[in-house]
């Protein structure tokens, strides 16, 4: 993954997936190759690959910082959301292993004030997977600027998402809604709600992975429901193509089981997962990414 290449967008403008799939694409191309750099060099620092790669990360987090000043389009927020986490997560791997101080880190979390916090919480409100991502990208802003309150605000958004799109069967139907793209989406909601939650575990918040609705709704009933159609796409109910329920990539939905299987001890879940090990980026978005590495249990 060569870093020679890596550009930044003063304007971060995304249009529609649905409106301009081409535009969409390639609007993205810049913050997707150094997000996901950035997340690379940092973590090969974090373990201890050498002083080079912290060095790397660093530059490339403040390149983004000192460019980026706005984002727009339809799809901006969203976007900014799933694929801009990829930043902080190598900021807080660059804080957590002593690279950065509070006055190296500065120029980025000023970035993350003005820009990249007021874009999360412009859609952390929406009821489907936006909602989930704009929390994804509060909670993790919240985690790398030390905002205790931001992380309880979060805490009690993601209670409140978890009551309101799923239900007590485990199905998501602002996801489902989606006929035969409906297992995707219901991934693509889960992914951030169960980062979001890790996070909210990690820093003593609070561990919404045990928490149940008052119906009976789980992310762990979620995400039994979405393995058994992961195994049995023909099956899928929400759609009059049950045939074309799913296409699998080599990275989703394995990165998500892979994480859950090693958070709730489900031997299920880590068996859907095995024979794609290791999992590293989806190249798309940024919630479980190098999941073998980062979560598998010794």
């Amino acid at each position: 993954m060569s870093g020679t290449e890596a550009r930044a967008d003063a304007d971060f403008n995304i249009p529609g997936a649905y409106i301009d799939g081409e535009g969409h694409v390639r609007n993205k191309k810049n913050l997707n190759h150094l997000g996901s750099l950035a997340h690379a060099c940092a973590l090969a620092y974090a373990v201890g690959e050498g002083a080079s790669f912290g060095d790397r990360a660093a530059e490339l987090l403040y390149l983004w910082a000192d460019t980026n000043k706005t984002v727009s389009g339809y799809d901006g927020a969203l976007a900014m959301s799933y694929m801009g986490t990829s930043l902080l997560f190598a900021a807080e791997l660059l804080i957590g292993s002593g690279k950065w101080d509070t006055k190296a880190a500065a120029p980025f979390l000023k970035w993350v004030r003005e820009v990249f916090l007021p874009t999360a919480d412009s859609i952390r409100e929406r009821e489907n997977n936006w909602g989930d991502w704009g929390l994804l990208a509060a909670v993790v802003s919240g985690a790398v600027l030390g905002d205790e309150q931001r992380l309880c605000d979060c805490a009690e958004k993601i209670r409140g998402h978890i009551d309101h799109s799923i239900r007590p069967d485990g199905s998501m139907p602002r996801e489902t809604a989606r006929g035969s793209r409906g297992i995707w989406y219901t991934y693509f909601a889960l992914a951030p709600m169960t980062a979001s939650c890790n996070i909210l575990r990690n820093s003593g918040t609070e561990d919404l992975f045990r928490y149940e609705g008052p119906a009976g709704q789980s992310i762990r009933k979620a995400l039994d429901h979405l393995l058994y159609y992961c195994q049995h796409p023909g099956q899928w109910p929400y759609s009059e193509e049950p045939q074309d329920a799913l296409n699998f990539v080599s990275v989703w939905p394995y990165n998500l089981f892979e994480a859950l299987g090693n958070i709730y001890t489900e031997e299920s879940y880590l068996r859907f997962a095995a024979a794609h090990r290791p999992l590293g980026i989806t190249g798309h978005h940024d919630a479980w990414s190098f999941t073998t590495l980062l979560t598998r249990r010794p």
